[in-house]
């Protein structure tokens, strides 16, 4: 995977470095890890992993920064974009 890493932030070059659960699922998908494993290392229901990674569901943030810490990942506030 191409990726630029900075401070243990990764963001996957094929996705939207704004698109959270596309950054995720890059990582996910990286990992090697089962859904199952992936959930129980975070703490959260498989069914809320396997609706976001297979279903497109949407996952509440703090799920979001559980799966991150999991992937190694870091998730951080910024200043939003101005468009």
């Amino acid at each position: 995977m191409s990726a630029i890493r900075y401070h243990h932030t990764i963001i996957a070059r094929r996705t939207d470095p704004h698109d959270l659960i596309g950054l995720l699922r890059a990582a996910f998908q990286d990992s090697g890890m089962s859904m199952k494993a992936l959930a129980d290392a975070a703490g959260t229901p498989y069914a809320n992993v396997h609706g976001f990674i297979v279903g497109g569901k949407d996952i509440r943030l703090a799920t979001a920064g559980k799966l991150c810490s999991v992937l190694g990942l870091t998730l951080k506030p910024t200043r939003g974009r101005k468009g």
